[in-house]
This record gives structure tokens, sequence and C-alpha cells, in this order.
């Protein structure tokens, strides 16, 4: 995939409101390829910890027979943190309290389908 159709995944989902930003990092390195964060939103720790969440996710639910984890969703009180699996690579979206979080699922569901293609 292309830097710019990368892109464009990115502000696609990040058009969702009260979205706060978007990154997709490497699911091997952690190191953001594209992000859309906040300046006041550190974007190497987010991939670094959502792409480990991922993987423990993943491996959790290996290991209780349940496939992969395709999508995690985590509420913290100021906020969510959604998580995709996209083979390669990790899609993650920071969004505010009032987000509708199952557009949002939508929203990056389409992109993670876009980057496995």
């Amino acid at each position: 995939m292309s830097a710019i159709a990368l892109r464009a995944l990115v502000a696609d989902v990040a058009r969702q409101r009260g979205v706060r930003g978007v990154l997709v990092a490497d699911r091997h390195d952690a190191i953001p390829i594209v992000c859309t964060l906040d300046v006041d939103v550190d974007g190497d720790a987010v991939a670094a910890l959502a792409v480990s969440l991922q993987g423990h996710a993943r491996r959790a639910l290996d290991v209780a027979g349940y496939g992969r984890a395709a999508f995690l969703q985590v509420q913290g009180d100021h906020g969510w943190l959604c998580v995709a699996d996209a083979g390669g690579f990790v899609l993650v979206a920071v969004a505010d309290p009032r987000a509708n979080v199952a557009l949002l699922r939508l929203s990056m569901l389409r992109a993670r389908d876009a980057l496995v293609a």
C-alpha cells in the first residue's frame, strides 16, 4: 500500500466525531508509520503499548481457543482506546468519551480490511 493510500485510510478513521487521533504501527517493532494523534498524546508510547496490548490479547484468545483478537475496545475515565489487528500492522484510535464507538469500530474494520488486502 502506498503512503498516500495509507494516509487516506487513517484520515477516514480520524474523521469520526470524537476521535483525537489515529495511528498505524508496525506489529513487529511497534513504530508508528502514520500518526495523527494530538500533540499532547505521545504517539510512540501509544503505539508501543497498543501493539503490546494487542499481542497479549491475541495470545490469551489463542490459549482460550477463541481465535484471533480482531478488535479491542478499552474504555478509560477520559475516553476510548480502540485497536484493530491489521496483519503486519496495528491500527489504533484514541477517542473522547462521547465518541460513537460503534461507528468508529466500523470505520476501523473497513480500514483494517483495506490494509490487509
